[in-house]
């Protein structure tokens, strides 16, 4: 995706791998909300809920059609405020929020992005393996 990224060195290249990318990852961007708010529910019931909710009311709010669905997962499991504005090579950039009603990032929630990061993981290859032992 990064090579059919939005500048000047690289708006014509790669355009078709980019939208490659974007079809190729419709799917799997939004059954990860669906595994994040899984593990989150191992976690804690009220994240899981939160992080499904949030994932698909404002997966669709990032710039890129599928990133912003894990994210905004994220967001919802960790109760968190994601996105914003951001400088990039020295501009900002106006971004909007994902979890805009939640509080700002703690250090704290570092340990628990880590974790839900981990026990998502784990549940991914766990239904991989389960999928391919089916067929």
């Amino acid at each position: 995706s990064m090579v059919g990224y939005k500048n000047d060195t690289y708006v014509l290249f790669g355009r078709a791998s980019a939208r490659i990318d974007d079809v190729a990852n419709f799917i799997p961007a939004r059954i990860s909300v669906l595994i994040i708010a899984l593990a989150a529910s191992f976690l804690s019931f009220k994240k899981g809920v939160s992080a499904l909710k949030t994932g698909f009311s404002q997966g669709s709010h990032h710039k890129s059609p599928n990133a912003g669905y894990p994210e905004a997962a994220f967001s919802g499991a960790l109760e968190i405020k994601l996105g914003g504005p951001n400088m990039y090579h020295g501009t900002l950039v106006e971004k909007p929020y994902i979890g805009k009603a939640f509080t700002d990032p703690e250090k704290r929630k570092i340990k628990q992005a880590c974790d839900l990061m981990m026990f998502s993981t784990f549940l991914t290859i766990v239904i991989a393996c389960f999928i391919l032992f089916i067929f």
